[in-house]
């Protein structure tokens, strides 16, 4: 048989073997256990038809936009900590260490330069960080995920550095990533927000499955650690999909626990590997992510899923795991600016047909203005449309650095699902005006 035509089988033996330590099922539902690979009997006539038909599914990108977010106003009030260690707006934190993870992707170890305690996290969540750069009138906020687990002295998030935009443009991705790959040094201050975020890592006895990809692994690495900390046992797959082993940030340290931890698992998918990477070694499967990988692998459908990576990884993984049954309450994602993931149904985004505009009082310069619910996009640009000048971070309802006083009436959101917001407050980046509303700008 020709090397050619062998690797694709070897490879999919692989990915059977993979799913066959992880899954066993009962009458009742899905177990699981390690199984010895001496006990596989591969037919590889139907190995082969099978792979071909994986490999044949249409592709989609697989770069993640994970660098997002937008001018932010001036804060210089200090942080106040709470007894809990957690704090309200940003706080000075030093870099105390830089690890290159690829030649595109770096670690970055922050601690509090007041040395005081470091607010708990749940694995998943992620921190907003306040930048000033030469060229910008105000400092620039991005959102990054934790890509570790909560550690007594530090935060750890890994950045991967885009493209340089050709405009100076705060809205430009990549402006913040390059700096914090090309200036950034040990020793230099950074503002950070309190971690947040509802992409968390769900208490649950049930199989977690882990589907990244590119950089969207750093969510998903901090539960992946998290599992393997805990002494519950929870059976947790970590498939992972990137271009080559050159793009491959934690290969080593993923394959060190999964050896450790017998309920851990990991499958590397590279979509285009390079002569220097090894079936069976570096990867096991070559191609993207998909669906038929999960069906012809899991025995049941008792599973908690979380995805996190470029928009159209989500959006097409979520949408077959949708039509193959699964139901929104297992389906866990993460998403920065354009890499929002469209549920079904879509949520309520507009006011109610009956009220096309509406009446919004700004009580801090005591006059009123009218918001048309079909031209206005949300209630953030609105403002700024008044002159206006609050602080904005994500856009996208994330990082909560836009939240303001609702002081009267009630506002509809994009998706009632990533809304993290204080009583008597809103987030107006992701919000409409469901009636008259009174706001404190």
């Amino acid at each position: 048989m020709a090397m050619e035509h062998l690797l694709p089988v070897v490879g999919f033996a692989l990915i059977a073997a993979a799913f066959l330590q992880f899954g066993l099922w009962t009458g009742r539902g899905l177990r699981l256990r390690r199984l010895d690979k001496q006990r596989f009997e591969i037919d590889l006539a139907k190995l082969r038809a099978e792979l071909h038909a994986i490999t044949h599914q249409p592709t989609h990108a697989s770069e993640p936009v994970c660098d997002s977010g937008s001018l932010h106003a001036t804060d210089e009030q200090p942080a106040q900590l709470t007894a809990s260690g957690t704090w309200k707006g940003f706080r000075p934190f030093i870099v105390t260490r830089m690890v290159r993870e690829t030649s595109h992707c770096t670690s970055i170890y922050l601690t509090p330069t007041d040395g005081k305690g470091l607010a708990d996290f749940r694995p998943g969540q992620h921190i907003a960080l306040r930048v000033r750069l030469p060229g910008f009138d105000k400092p620039l906020v991005r959102c990054y995920s934790l890509s570790d687990t909560p550690k007594p002295e530090s935060y750890r998030i890994t950045v991967k550095r885009l493209p340089h935009p050709n405009q100076g443009s705060a809205h430009a991705g990549g402006v913040v990533s390059n700096y914090l790959h090309q200036d950034l040094q040990v020793g230099d201050a950074l503002d950070v927000k309190a971690p947040r975020g509802s992409f968390v890592l769900q208490e649950s006895r049930s199989p977690a499955i882990l589907l990244a990809g590119g950089i969207g692994i750093t969510p998903l690495l901090s539960m992946f650690n998290s599992i393997a900390e805990s002494e519950n046992g929870r059976d947790c797959l970590m498939i992972y999909g990137v271009r080559n082993g050159q793009d491959h940030a934690f290969h080593q340290h993923l394959e060190n626990l999964s050896q450790k931890h017998a309920n851990l698992h990991v499958i590397n998918c590279f979509s285009s590997p390079s002569p220097e990477d090894q079936m069976g070694v570096d990867y096991q499967s070559k191609g993207f992510v998909t669906i038929d990988m999960l069906k012809q692998g899991l025995r049941g459908k008792d599973y908690e899923f979380y995805l996190c990576g470029p928009p159209s990884f989500m959006q097409v993984l979520y949408k077959d795991l949708k039509n193959w049954g699964i139901s929104d309450s297992q389906i866990h994602y993460e998403s920065f600016g354009t890499a929002s993931l469209c549920r079904q149904p879509m949520p309520s985004v507009v006011a109610q047909d009956s009220t096309p505009s509406v009446e919004i009082r700004l009580s801090s310069s005591d006059r009123q203005a009218t918001f048309d619910c079909a031209a206005e996009s949300n209630l953030l640009e609105w403002i700024e449309e008044q002159g206006i000048d609050i602080e904005s971070g994500c856009r996208t309802g994330n990082c909560g650095t836009c939240q303001i006083p609702l002081l009267a009436g009630r506002v509809v959101y994009t998706d009632t699902e990533q809304i993290e917001c204080d009583p008597g407050f809103c987030l107006p980046c992701v919000a409409k005006p469901a009636e008259a509303i009174e706001i404190g700008v």
